[in-house]
Protein backbone atom coordinates (compact mmCIF):
# COMPACT_ATOMS: atom_id res chain seq x y z
CA UNK A 1 0.00 0.00 0.00
CA UNK A 2 1.84 3.31 -1.60
CA UNK A 3 1.22 6.74 -0.28
CA UNK A 4 0.65 9.55 -3.04
CA UNK A 5 1.34 13.37 -2.64
CA UNK A 6 -0.84 15.48 -4.36
CA UNK A 7 0.58 19.50 -4.82
CA UNK A 8 -2.05 22.02 -5.92
CA UNK A 9 -1.95 25.68 -5.26
CA UNK A 10 -4.79 27.54 -3.20
CA UNK A 11 -4.71 30.85 -1.49
CA UNK A 12 -1.97 31.33 1.15
CA UNK A 13 -2.71 30.67 4.76
CA UNK A 14 -5.70 28.31 5.17
CA UNK A 15 -6.54 25.50 6.69
CA UNK A 16 -8.01 23.04 3.61
CA UNK A 17 -9.52 19.33 3.05
CA UNK A 18 -8.89 17.56 0.04
CA UNK A 19 -11.61 15.15 -1.97
CA UNK A 20 -10.96 13.18 -5.13
CA UNK A 21 -13.18 12.69 -7.36
CA UNK A 22 -14.01 10.73 -10.93
CA UNK A 23 -14.03 12.68 -14.07
CA UNK A 24 -18.32 13.21 -13.95
CA UNK A 25 -19.07 11.75 -10.13
CA UNK A 26 -19.78 13.55 -7.30
CA UNK A 27 -19.00 10.67 -5.10
CA UNK A 28 -15.92 11.24 -3.46
CA UNK A 29 -13.18 8.63 -4.37
CA UNK A 30 -10.71 9.53 -1.40
CA UNK A 31 -9.96 11.79 1.02
CA UNK A 32 -6.61 13.19 2.02
CA UNK A 33 -5.25 12.59 5.56
CA UNK A 34 -3.79 15.60 5.92
CA UNK A 35 -3.62 18.57 3.68
CA UNK A 36 -0.46 21.09 4.64
CA UNK A 37 1.09 24.26 3.29
CA UNK A 38 4.56 24.31 1.60
CA UNK A 39 6.99 26.62 3.94
CA UNK A 40 9.13 28.02 1.32
CA UNK A 41 6.23 28.01 -1.55
CA UNK A 42 3.38 29.96 -0.21
CA UNK A 43 0.39 29.29 -2.03
CA UNK A 44 1.51 25.45 -2.85
CA UNK A 45 -0.18 22.95 -1.05
CA UNK A 46 0.50 19.14 -0.64
CA UNK A 47 -2.52 16.57 0.45
CA UNK A 48 -1.24 13.13 1.50
CA UNK A 49 -3.51 10.56 -0.05
CA UNK A 50 -3.36 6.54 -0.04
CA UNK A 51 -3.81 3.64 -2.51
CA UNK A 52 -4.98 5.77 -5.38
CA UNK A 53 -5.90 3.63 -8.08
CA UNK A 54 -4.54 4.99 -11.65
CA UNK A 55 -7.35 7.60 -13.13
CA UNK A 56 -7.36 10.87 -13.50
CA UNK A 57 -9.50 12.99 -11.59
CA UNK A 58 -10.55 16.38 -9.89
CA UNK A 59 -8.73 17.56 -6.88
CA UNK A 60 -11.46 20.26 -4.27
CA UNK A 61 -10.08 21.62 -1.59
CA UNK A 62 -12.20 23.29 0.80
CA UNK A 63 -11.79 25.78 3.77
CA UNK A 64 -14.33 24.34 6.05
CA UNK A 65 -17.35 23.65 3.83
CA UNK A 66 -16.56 26.21 1.19
CA UNK A 67 -14.65 25.44 -1.87
CA UNK A 68 -11.56 27.36 -2.71
CA UNK A 69 -9.77 25.50 -5.21
CA UNK A 70 -10.91 22.28 -7.67
CA UNK A 71 -7.88 21.06 -10.31
CA UNK A 72 -7.45 17.91 -13.25
CA UNK A 73 -4.58 15.39 -12.82
CA UNK A 74 -3.60 11.75 -13.07
CA UNK A 75 -2.43 10.00 -10.19
CA UNK A 76 -1.75 6.29 -9.17
CA UNK A 77 -1.04 3.66 -6.27
CA UNK A 78 2.73 4.27 -6.27
CA UNK A 79 4.98 6.21 -3.83
CA UNK A 80 5.40 9.46 -5.93
CA UNK A 81 4.48 12.81 -5.65
CA UNK A 82 1.97 13.99 -8.65
CA UNK A 83 1.06 18.11 -9.53
CA UNK A 84 -2.45 18.87 -10.19
CA UNK A 85 -3.93 21.99 -12.12
CA UNK A 86 -1.13 24.74 -12.44
CA UNK A 87 -3.37 26.80 -14.84
CA UNK A 88 -4.41 24.59 -17.13
CA UNK A 89 -7.90 24.11 -18.61
CA UNK A 90 -10.13 21.14 -17.85
CA UNK A 91 -9.46 20.54 -21.75
CA UNK A 92 -5.81 20.25 -21.18
CA UNK A 93 -5.87 18.47 -17.98
CA UNK A 94 -7.72 15.55 -19.47
CA UNK A 95 -4.95 15.49 -22.48
CA UNK A 96 -1.97 16.30 -20.00
CA UNK A 97 -3.59 13.31 -17.60
CA UNK A 98 -3.80 10.83 -20.60
CA UNK A 99 -0.45 11.15 -21.74
CA UNK A 100 0.51 11.06 -18.03
CA UNK A 101 -1.48 7.95 -18.25
CA UNK A 102 0.07 6.32 -21.09
CA UNK A 103 3.77 6.72 -19.90
CA UNK A 104 2.97 5.75 -16.03
CA UNK A 105 1.26 2.51 -17.67
CA UNK A 106 4.83 1.58 -19.43
CA UNK A 107 7.67 2.80 -16.41
CA UNK A 108 8.22 1.40 -13.78
CA UNK A 109 10.24 2.51 -10.51
CA UNK A 110 13.22 0.02 -9.57
CA UNK A 111 15.04 1.12 -6.74
CA UNK A 112 14.14 4.56 -7.04
CA UNK A 113 15.52 4.56 -10.85
CA UNK A 114 12.64 4.51 -13.75
CA UNK A 115 12.54 2.63 -16.55
CA UNK A 116 10.38 0.87 -19.31
CA UNK A 117 8.16 -1.81 -17.57
CA UNK A 118 9.49 -5.36 -18.26
CA UNK A 119 5.86 -6.20 -19.51
CA UNK A 120 6.22 -3.45 -22.07
CA UNK A 121 9.60 -4.64 -23.16
CA UNK A 122 8.11 -8.11 -23.08
CA UNK A 123 5.35 -7.35 -25.61
CA UNK A 124 7.84 -5.29 -27.78
CA UNK A 125 10.39 -8.39 -27.44
CA UNK A 126 10.34 -12.01 -26.45
CA UNK A 127 6.16 -12.01 -27.28
CA UNK A 128 6.61 -10.76 -30.43
CA UNK A 129 9.23 -12.73 -31.72
CA UNK A 130 8.16 -16.40 -30.21
CA UNK A 131 4.19 -15.94 -30.66
CA UNK A 132 4.57 -14.98 -34.16
CA UNK A 133 2.24 -16.68 -36.83
CA UNK A 134 5.41 -18.81 -38.68
CA UNK A 135 3.90 -17.91 -42.01
CA UNK A 136 4.08 -14.54 -41.57
CA UNK A 137 7.85 -14.69 -41.95
CA UNK A 138 8.79 -16.80 -44.98
CA UNK A 139 10.05 -13.81 -47.15
CA UNK A 140 12.66 -15.07 -49.70
CA UNK A 141 15.85 -15.22 -48.23
CA UNK A 142 15.30 -14.35 -44.81
CA UNK A 143 15.93 -16.32 -41.42
CA UNK A 144 12.58 -16.54 -40.96
CA UNK A 145 12.62 -18.94 -44.43
CA UNK A 146 15.63 -20.33 -43.67
CA UNK A 147 15.40 -21.58 -40.00
CA UNK A 148 14.09 -25.32 -39.88
CA UNK A 149 10.62 -25.44 -38.05
CA UNK A 150 8.26 -28.20 -36.99
CA UNK A 151 4.99 -28.67 -39.62
CA UNK A 152 3.72 -29.99 -35.54
CA UNK A 153 3.15 -29.25 -32.33
CA UNK A 154 5.64 -32.01 -31.70
CA UNK A 155 8.95 -29.88 -31.47
CA UNK A 156 11.75 -30.83 -29.10
CA UNK A 157 14.44 -33.10 -29.22
CA UNK A 158 16.71 -34.33 -26.52
CA UNK A 159 20.50 -33.45 -26.74
CA UNK A 160 23.07 -36.20 -25.09
CA UNK A 161 25.74 -35.70 -22.82
CA UNK A 162 28.31 -35.41 -26.01
CA UNK A 163 26.28 -33.04 -27.56
CA UNK A 164 24.97 -35.21 -29.80
CA UNK A 165 20.78 -35.15 -30.95
CA UNK A 166 19.49 -37.80 -29.97
CA UNK A 167 16.45 -38.19 -32.25
CA UNK A 168 14.94 -41.17 -33.87
CA UNK A 169 14.95 -41.48 -38.05
CA UNK A 170 11.98 -42.10 -39.77
CA UNK A 171 11.28 -45.11 -41.43
CA UNK A 172 13.28 -45.26 -44.66
CA UNK A 173 10.22 -45.66 -47.40
CA UNK A 174 10.49 -48.88 -49.69
CA UNK A 175 12.69 -48.20 -53.15
CA UNK A 176 13.79 -45.37 -51.30
CA UNK A 177 17.78 -46.39 -51.90
CA UNK A 178 18.68 -47.69 -54.75
CA UNK A 179 21.98 -48.95 -56.43
CA UNK A 180 22.35 -45.21 -57.82
CA UNK A 181 22.44 -44.07 -54.63
CA UNK A 182 26.04 -45.47 -54.27
CA UNK A 183 29.14 -44.50 -55.68
CA UNK A 184 31.05 -47.13 -57.36
CA UNK A 185 33.43 -49.03 -55.64
CA UNK A 186 31.67 -48.65 -52.40
CA UNK A 187 31.54 -51.75 -49.67
CA UNK A 188 27.80 -51.80 -51.23
CA UNK A 189 29.00 -51.83 -54.33
CA UNK A 190 31.20 -54.68 -53.75
CA UNK A 191 29.02 -56.36 -51.78
CA UNK A 192 26.79 -56.38 -54.65
CA UNK A 193 28.60 -58.54 -56.84
CA UNK A 194 28.87 -61.17 -54.91
CA UNK A 195 25.09 -62.34 -54.68
CA UNK A 196 22.49 -63.10 -57.80
CA UNK A 197 19.05 -63.84 -58.35
CA UNK A 198 18.53 -67.49 -57.78
CA UNK A 199 15.10 -68.55 -58.73
CA UNK A 200 14.63 -71.12 -56.00
CA UNK A 201 15.29 -69.10 -52.83
CA UNK A 202 15.17 -65.91 -54.48
CA UNK A 203 19.48 -64.72 -54.29
CA UNK A 204 22.38 -66.74 -53.76
CA UNK A 205 26.43 -66.32 -53.69
CA UNK A 206 28.38 -66.31 -56.99
CA UNK A 207 30.33 -68.65 -58.30
CA UNK A 208 33.37 -65.98 -58.07
CA UNK A 209 32.71 -65.13 -54.55
CA UNK A 210 32.98 -68.89 -53.34
CA UNK A 211 36.02 -69.54 -56.28
CA UNK A 212 38.53 -69.06 -53.05
CA UNK A 213 36.52 -71.59 -50.44
CA UNK A 214 38.28 -74.66 -49.07
CA UNK A 215 37.43 -77.97 -51.19
CA UNK A 216 35.08 -80.43 -48.96
CA UNK A 217 34.62 -77.38 -46.45
CA UNK A 218 30.81 -77.61 -46.49
CA UNK A 219 28.21 -79.12 -43.64
CA UNK A 220 27.70 -82.59 -46.03
CA UNK A 221 27.16 -86.17 -44.36
CA UNK A 222 30.41 -86.95 -43.59
CA UNK A 223 31.56 -83.11 -42.43
CA UNK A 224 28.49 -83.47 -40.24
CA UNK A 225 29.68 -87.05 -39.06
CA UNK A 226 32.99 -86.08 -38.46
CA UNK A 227 32.29 -83.01 -36.46
CA UNK A 228 30.36 -84.55 -33.65
CA UNK A 229 33.10 -87.90 -33.70
CA UNK A 230 31.18 -90.53 -36.02
CA UNK A 231 32.93 -90.55 -38.88
CA UNK A 232 32.80 -94.30 -39.55
CA UNK A 233 29.37 -94.65 -38.92
CA UNK A 234 25.93 -93.86 -39.82
CA UNK A 235 24.57 -91.25 -38.22
CA UNK A 236 21.10 -92.17 -38.67
CA UNK A 237 21.80 -95.59 -37.37
CA UNK A 238 23.29 -93.83 -34.58
CA UNK A 239 20.46 -91.55 -33.78
CA UNK A 240 17.78 -94.67 -34.57
CA UNK A 241 19.91 -96.49 -31.22
CA UNK A 242 19.72 -93.43 -28.96
CA UNK A 243 16.19 -93.33 -29.55
CA UNK A 244 15.31 -96.81 -29.10
CA UNK A 245 17.43 -96.58 -25.50
CA UNK A 246 15.05 -93.62 -24.65
CA UNK A 247 12.15 -95.64 -25.63
CA UNK A 248 13.24 -98.47 -23.31
CA UNK A 249 15.72 -97.57 -20.66
CA UNK A 250 14.08 -94.64 -19.97
CA UNK A 251 10.51 -96.58 -19.62
CA UNK A 252 11.77 -98.71 -17.70
CA UNK A 253 13.49 -96.15 -14.98
CA UNK A 254 10.38 -94.16 -14.90
CA UNK A 255 8.30 -97.95 -13.76
CA UNK A 256 10.84 -97.91 -10.60
CA UNK A 257 10.60 -94.35 -10.24
CA UNK A 258 6.69 -94.53 -10.37
CA UNK A 259 6.53 -97.33 -7.83
CA UNK A 260 9.11 -95.20 -5.17
CA UNK A 261 6.77 -91.91 -5.82
CA UNK A 262 3.91 -94.31 -3.71
CA UNK A 263 5.96 -94.98 -0.59
CA UNK A 264 6.54 -91.07 0.02
CA UNK A 265 3.72 -88.24 1.64
CA UNK A 266 4.36 -84.65 2.24
CA UNK A 267 5.10 -83.85 6.17
CA UNK A 268 5.43 -80.04 5.86
CA UNK A 269 8.06 -78.71 3.98
CA UNK A 270 9.64 -82.53 3.37
CA UNK A 271 8.79 -86.23 2.80
CA UNK A 272 8.16 -89.07 4.88
CA UNK A 273 7.73 -92.59 4.01
CA UNK A 274 3.80 -93.43 4.17
CA UNK A 275 2.45 -96.12 6.37
CA UNK A 276 2.13 -98.79 4.14
CA UNK A 277 5.68 -98.37 3.27
CA UNK A 278 6.42 -99.21 6.51
CA UNK A 279 4.36 -101.89 7.01
CA UNK A 280 6.41 -104.92 6.57
CA UNK A 281 9.37 -103.19 8.58
CA UNK A 282 10.27 -105.50 11.94
CA UNK A 283 7.93 -104.39 14.81
CA UNK A 284 9.87 -102.60 18.13
CA UNK A 285 12.80 -100.73 15.44
CA UNK A 286 12.43 -97.25 14.47
CA UNK A 287 11.25 -93.87 15.39
CA UNK A 288 8.07 -93.51 18.12
CA UNK A 289 7.29 -95.02 21.44
CA UNK A 290 8.17 -98.31 20.11
CA UNK A 291 11.40 -97.94 19.20
CA UNK A 292 15.00 -99.44 20.80
CA UNK A 293 17.37 -96.86 22.84
CA UNK A 294 20.78 -96.69 21.52
CA UNK A 295 23.61 -96.30 23.65
CA UNK A 296 26.69 -94.73 21.92
CA UNK A 297 29.95 -95.29 23.38
CA UNK A 298 32.76 -93.05 23.27
CA UNK A 299 35.33 -92.74 20.69
CA UNK A 300 37.94 -92.95 23.15
CA UNK A 301 38.54 -91.79 26.74
CA UNK A 302 41.91 -92.89 27.88
CA UNK A 303 43.17 -91.83 31.69
CA UNK A 304 46.37 -89.98 31.80
CA UNK A 305 48.71 -91.50 34.47
CA UNK A 306 46.51 -94.03 36.17
CA UNK A 307 46.25 -96.56 32.88
CA UNK A 308 46.27 -99.63 34.02
CA UNK A 309 46.36 -102.69 31.68
CA UNK A 310 46.86 -105.74 34.51
CA UNK A 311 42.97 -104.63 35.70
CA UNK A 312 39.65 -105.93 33.84
CA UNK A 313 38.71 -103.17 32.75
CA UNK A 314 40.97 -100.63 30.94
CA UNK A 315 40.34 -97.47 32.39
CA UNK A 316 39.74 -98.17 36.15
CA UNK A 317 40.34 -95.15 39.17
CA UNK A 318 42.12 -96.17 41.69
CA UNK A 319 42.75 -94.69 45.23
CA UNK A 320 43.96 -95.59 48.61
CA UNK A 321 41.29 -95.74 51.48
CA UNK A 322 39.80 -93.14 52.99
CA UNK A 323 41.89 -90.83 50.62
CA UNK A 324 40.40 -88.50 48.24
CA UNK A 325 42.40 -88.34 45.13
CA UNK A 326 42.69 -86.02 41.87
CA UNK A 327 42.34 -87.81 38.22
CA UNK A 328 43.32 -86.11 34.98
CA UNK A 329 41.40 -87.57 31.84
CA UNK A 330 42.17 -87.16 28.41
CA UNK A 331 39.74 -87.93 25.12
CA UNK A 332 40.23 -88.68 21.60
CA UNK A 333 38.29 -89.35 18.49
CA UNK A 334 39.69 -91.35 15.34
CA UNK A 335 39.86 -90.03 12.13
CA UNK A 336 39.48 -92.41 9.44
CA UNK A 337 43.32 -93.26 9.39
CA UNK A 338 42.69 -94.47 12.82
CA UNK A 339 44.77 -91.68 13.95
CA UNK A 340 43.88 -89.91 17.51
CA UNK A 341 42.24 -86.60 17.37
CA UNK A 342 41.72 -84.04 20.52
CA UNK A 343 38.09 -83.53 21.28
CA UNK A 344 37.08 -79.58 23.03
CA UNK A 345 36.19 -80.75 26.33
CA UNK A 346 35.57 -77.07 27.81
CA UNK A 347 32.56 -76.19 25.50
CA UNK A 348 30.58 -78.87 27.02
CA UNK A 349 28.40 -79.59 29.74
CA UNK A 350 29.67 -82.37 32.02
CA UNK A 351 28.41 -85.24 34.61
CA UNK A 352 30.72 -87.50 36.44
CA UNK A 353 28.81 -90.07 38.37
CA UNK A 354 30.06 -92.71 40.68
CA UNK A 355 28.04 -95.70 41.42
CA UNK A 356 28.05 -98.74 43.40
CA UNK A 357 29.08 -102.54 42.47
CA UNK A 358 25.15 -103.17 43.06
CA UNK A 359 24.45 -99.46 40.89
CA UNK A 360 23.17 -97.24 43.91
CA UNK A 361 24.36 -94.05 42.90
CA UNK A 362 27.03 -93.32 45.84
CA UNK A 363 28.26 -89.62 44.37
CA UNK A 364 27.47 -87.33 41.46
CA UNK A 365 29.62 -83.91 40.15
CA UNK A 366 28.03 -81.86 37.99
CA UNK A 367 29.69 -79.70 35.76
CA UNK A 368 31.02 -76.44 38.16
CA UNK A 369 33.04 -79.14 40.03
CA UNK A 370 34.87 -80.58 36.67
CA UNK A 371 37.92 -78.89 35.52
CA UNK A 372 38.31 -78.72 31.64
CA UNK A 373 41.51 -77.77 29.52
CA UNK A 374 41.26 -78.58 25.91
CA UNK A 375 40.74 -82.40 25.42
CA UNK A 376 41.35 -83.11 29.04
CA UNK A 377 38.89 -82.84 32.30
CA UNK A 378 40.19 -83.12 36.27
CA UNK A 379 38.10 -83.86 38.91
CA UNK A 380 38.20 -85.16 42.41
CA UNK A 381 36.34 -88.47 43.33
CA UNK A 382 34.34 -87.67 46.61
CA UNK A 383 34.31 -88.82 50.38
CA UNK A 384 31.47 -91.27 49.43
CA UNK A 385 33.47 -92.64 46.49
CA UNK A 386 36.86 -93.52 48.94
CA UNK A 387 34.94 -94.99 52.35
CA UNK A 388 34.21 -98.37 52.14
CA UNK A 389 30.90 -99.12 54.39
CA UNK A 390 31.06 -101.13 57.30
CA UNK A 391 34.89 -100.50 58.13
CA UNK A 392 35.39 -102.64 55.33
CA UNK A 393 38.64 -102.80 53.39
CA UNK A 394 37.83 -102.72 49.97
CA UNK A 395 35.24 -101.42 47.85
CA UNK A 396 34.22 -101.37 43.69
CA UNK A 397 32.10 -99.46 41.59
CA UNK A 398 31.11 -97.91 38.36
CA UNK A 399 31.82 -94.61 37.01
CA UNK A 400 31.15 -92.35 33.53
CA UNK A 401 31.53 -88.99 32.35
CA UNK A 402 28.30 -87.80 30.27
CA UNK A 403 26.99 -84.65 28.59
CA UNK A 404 24.39 -83.09 30.35
CA UNK A 405 22.15 -82.09 27.45
CA UNK A 406 22.03 -85.28 25.65
CA UNK A 407 23.33 -88.25 28.25
CA UNK A 408 26.45 -89.31 25.58
CA UNK A 409 28.93 -91.10 27.25
CA UNK A 410 32.16 -89.98 26.82
CA UNK A 411 34.18 -92.09 29.39
CA UNK A 412 33.39 -94.80 31.46
CA UNK A 413 34.63 -97.51 33.58
CA UNK A 414 35.67 -99.27 36.86
CA UNK A 415 36.91 -97.46 40.26
CA UNK A 416 38.22 -99.49 43.01
CA UNK A 417 39.25 -98.54 46.62
CA UNK A 418 42.11 -100.42 48.00
CA UNK A 419 43.88 -100.88 51.47
CA UNK A 420 47.39 -99.69 51.58
CA UNK A 421 50.46 -99.81 54.08
CA UNK A 422 49.85 -97.23 57.20
CA UNK A 423 52.15 -96.16 60.22
CA UNK A 424 50.55 -97.33 63.11
CA UNK A 425 50.07 -94.42 65.68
Amino acid sequence: MATQQIEFEAPSGMTLTCTLHVAGSDTIAKTASAVVEQTNRKGVYRATFSSVSANTYQLIARSGSTGVAAWWGYAQDIAATFSFGTNVTKTDGYVNSFISEQIASDIENDSNNWDIASAVLGARSATSVWESVTSSHTTNNTFGQRVLRSTTSQSTVAVTGSNHVAADIHEIQAGAIVDSDFAAGSIYAKLGTLIEADPVSGFRYTTQALEQAPASSGLDAAGVRSAIGLAAANLDTQLSAIDDYIDTEVAAIKTVTDKLNTTVEIDGAVYRFTTNALEQAPSGVGGGSGGQTVVISPSAALQNQYYKTTDRNPNPLDCPLYAQKTFSISFYSLDNAGEKVPVDMESKTLRVTFESSSGADLAVLENAAIAKSGNSITFTNPAAASTPPNSAKKMMGKWSCRETSNNFVWGYGTWEVFDVAFKDP
